[in-house]
């Protein structure tokens, strides 16, 4: 699937719609991800995230979600869930009453990823797991993987030649730069991933009971 303005209604809320009449898309994209996992279910991925290993280890779970870096924020550039999965309903949901442009012209810019470890924290029990094994299937409790699964940041230091937290559980490089502030960013799949992506969209196709 292609997600354009063919597939989706820019339209459609007042929070893309402003978003793209501003010309400040990746903000129109944190919610046209949660859209479409939600609906299709499968798994998003930010056009900057680096996959390193397959996803195939974590197909079995309902979802996967990890942390950044700083632990106040959940991580949304790279993660999974089952159509219908009720956490990324309530986090759609969550822009469906509000707009991007606030009523003094000012706009709504606050990254998605602290948006949401707010908003669902109030809603559901955060428990941060440290092996996949430990992920329960409670649709009141989301359980949180640790960073380095798909968010490897880069280690403080040499910003020219930089050092990333890669452990044995990484499977993705979030390589991050704030292009959002400045710059169009679209939603798109690396081209290697493809066959990847199809076999999770079949993997993470069933509905939530």
């Amino acid at each position: 699937m292609l997600w354009d303005t063919k597939r989706f209604d820019v339209n459609s809320i007042p929070w893309t719609k402003q978003a793209f009449e501003a010309q400040k898309y990746a903000f129109a994209a944190d919610y046209i991800r949660l859209f479409a996992v939600y609906n299709y279910g499968g798994i998003y991925l930010d056009s900057d995230v680096e996959v390193l290993k397959s996803f195939d280890d974590v197909l079995d779970l309902p979802y996967f979600v990890c942390q950044e870096i700083d632990s106040k924020s959940l991580e949304l550039a790279a993660f999974g869930a089952e159509k219908g999965m009720p956490w990324v309903k309530t986090a759609m949901e969550w822009y469906h009453k509000r707009r991007f442009i606030h009523g003094n012209g000012s706009m709504h810019i606050e990254v998605q990823p602290r948006i949401m470890k707010r908003l669902l924290s109030k809603k559901y029990q955060m428990t941060v797991v440290s092996r996949k094994e430990e992920v329960v299937v409670d649709y009141k409790r989301i359980c949180v993987l640790p960073s380095d699964w798909f968010n490897a940041h880069p280690i403080i230091g040499n910003k020219k030649c930089p050092e990333y937290m890669i452990t044995e559980n990484t499977h993705s490089i979030h390589h991050y730069a704030g292009q959002w502030r400045d710059e169009v960013t679209a939603l798109s799949l690396r081209g290697p991933l493809h066959r990847i992506y199809f076999r999770m969209l079949r993997a993470f196709g069933r509905p939530c009971k």
